[in-house]
């Protein structure tokens, strides 16, 4: 993990379409070019604790891996943690500083292993970010003392996780070249979108 030439603004539009001339993601810039996007919330806010809140999947564990579908970017891409504290929750004595020990992020220098950095993500009144590059540095949670999960009820780390794939920059690329390969897979794409909310609103009775 480094932050080495880390943009202080987000890349325009431009700045991320010239990030990938260079071939190789975001070499030819300082653009972070991501175009996936998963949220995750671990923890447990006061209103998910009825019969349908399962404790042990709101610690939100992940195991060590590699992410080996993921496009490189020389930068790597940033992993963004923010601590929410539901107003009127007082954490436990001893936990003010380190809430929620069970969501520190370990990453290595190498794909197998070698030295580790142990990352506190839940930080009271700061985001925490990580930059690194995910299929290149051998990565994961810490494990829990315990599967019983203790966190206080009120307290929630949401984690979102900006991500480029291999398929979409190979593809990008094509359309570059053969602008008629747009043409051809928009249709494509729309069709599926729209196959999968009918579905949705069959389900949902809508």
């Amino acid at each position: 993990p480094h932050a080495s030439r880390v943009p202080s603004r987000y890349p325009s539009h431009e700045e991320q379409r010239r990030g990938l001339e260079g071939g190789d993601g975001d070499d030819a810039s300082d653009s972070l070019a991501a175009h996936q996007l998963a949220l995750r919330l671990g923890g447990r806010l006061r209103r998910m604790a009825g019969g349908r809140f399962n404790p042990r999947r709101g610690l939100q564990l992940c195991a060590l891996h590699l992410d080996f579908d993921d496009a490189h970017r020389l930068h790597g891409c940033p992993l963004i943690y923010a601590l929410h504290l539901e107003e009127g929750v007082e954490l436990p004595q001893g936990q003010e500083a380190r809430p929620m020990p069970h969501s520190d992020l370990i990453v290595f220098e190498r794909g197998d292993g070698g030295r580790c950095v142990r990352v506190q993500t839940a930080c009271p009144h700061h985001v925490c970010v990580v930059i690194f590059c995910s299929d290149e540095h051998l990565h994961g949670n810490v494990f829990p003392d315990s599967l019983e999960p203790s966190v206080t009820p009120g307290l929630a780390l949401l984690r979102l996780v900006p991500y480029a794939r291999k398929g979409i920059d190979a593809f990008s690329r094509a359309v570059e070249h053969d602008g008629a390969l747009w043409e051809r897979a928009v249709p494509l794409l729309d069709s599926r979108l729209r196959e999968r909310w009918a579905a949705r609103a069959k389900r949902d009775g809508v």
